[in-house]
């Protein structure tokens, strides 16, 4: 919860979004602990490491919590992980807009959505092929 919330009021529902996940026996698939290693810290997470099964840490890969911490957590998220949200989220991705926000999803459908709108870039029309006349 403190790697992903950098907004005070988004990590109690960031900590709900977990609770949801675990219950379900979903995995967590959190990219920081993907960048739990000395070599890796500070940089973004690749597809890469996304398929890496020999990270204990990779929640991508492996069910249930990390064997240990990825971080010294602050007072906000250890009361956001006390304390959580209730909703139904399952899904959240970073907004990208420049407040540190985040947006939260319901279902794998909606959270697809959400990757196209806030992370994936528009493409150029001017580098796609023209339509061939018939």
């Amino acid at each position: 919860v403190e790697e992903e919330s950098s907004l005070r009021d988004e990590a109690p529902v960031i900590a709900g979004v977990f609770y949801n996940r675990l219950d379900k026996g979903m995995p967590l698939q959190t990219d920081p602990t993907l960048v739990y290693h000395p070599a890796s810290v500070g940089r973004a997470p690749t597809p890469r490491d996304r398929r890496n099964p020999k990270n204990p840490y990779n929640t991508y890969q492996n069910k249930g919590l990390p064997p240990g911490p990825i971080c010294s957590p602050g007072r906000f998220a250890l009361s956001a992980v006390l304390t959580p949200a209730r909703h139904d989220y399952l899904y959240f991705v970073a907004k990208r807009d420049g407040d540190g926000g985040h947006v939260f999803a319901r279902t794998l459908e909606e959270h697809r959505e959400n990757i196209r709108k806030y992370l994936q870039k528009p493409r150029d029309p001017s580098l796609t092929r023209p339509e061939p006349n018939p």
